[in-house]
């Protein structure tokens, strides 16, 4: 996908630090509550991201220097279906109008910091290194069936709330380090502070019921004491 001719400041920054191996993107503090309403000097378009992760320009830079974007809006879908991309990727305090779109993609480390998901379908990638969800607001579903992780999941801060009725669904998720196969949410019952809407798994439930390594998270009602849970044991 060739990158558009009629590039916005911000984008013209994100080429160029594709390119040269920089951050593109102001300076924090950034309020991603308010994304949606940032000007259109923020926005990145979801097909420049595409380009520059699939294709890119031409860089002298390691492939270790990740791609990094910060306080800016995404606007459409970021669409990497099957792709591979070569390099990491992160993003901090970025507001993202529409889900992400991971699945079936070979990537490497995946970091997005402080930042606003509509969602993000991730089944059967392949993350060859972390995937960071730190502080970060997931409004839809965090899906990620039988994704493959070679490095973390970590989820320190985030906020999942699967407005669609799932907030996460791991089944046959496989992590090849910093997974214990009896605490398969350990990430999770640590550090998530989910909302009261959602199950927040207990030490001695998922040692004593959960050795799969995979779970769905389903709403249950506010204040209600029943908790629908799927797990695959």
């Amino acid at each position: 996908m060739p990158i558009p001719d009629d590039l916005t400041t911000l984008e013209s920054k994100l080429v160029d630090a594709a390119s040269g191996g920089g951050i593109a993107g102001p300076e924090p503090p950034y309020h991603v509550l308010a994304g949606a309403s940032w000007p259109r000097e923020l926005t990145v378009r979801a097909e420049l991201l595409r380009a520059l992760l699939v294709s890119g320009p031409p860089t002298t830079v390691s492939a270790d220097r990740p791609l990094q974007l910060r306080g800016a809006r995404i606007l459409g879908a970021v669409d990497l279906e099957a792709a591979t991309i070569q390099r990491p990727v992160r993003f901090d305090g970025c507001y993202f109008l529409d889900a992400i779109n991971l699945s079936e993609a070979t990537t490497r480390s995946v970091s997005l910091v402080n930042c606003q998901l509509a969602g993000m379908s991730a089944d059967q990638v392949e993350i060859r290194g972390n995937l960071g969800l730190a502080s970060t607001i997931c409004v839809g579903e965090l899906r990620l069936r039988a994704a493959r992780i070679t490095g973390d999941l970590l989820l320190d801060g985030a906020k999942l709330y699967g407005s669609g009725g799932i907030a996460l669904d791991g089944l046959g998720l496989f992590r090849a380090t910093s997974c214990n196969r009896q605490d398969p949410l350990r990430g999770l019952r640590n550090s998530v502070p989910l909302s009261r809407r959602y199950w927040r798994p207990k030490p001695e439930w998922c040692k004593t019921h959960c050795t799969s390594g995979s779970c769905a998270i389903r709403r249950s009602s506010e204040g209600s004491r029943e908790h629908h849970v799927r797990c695959r044991l």
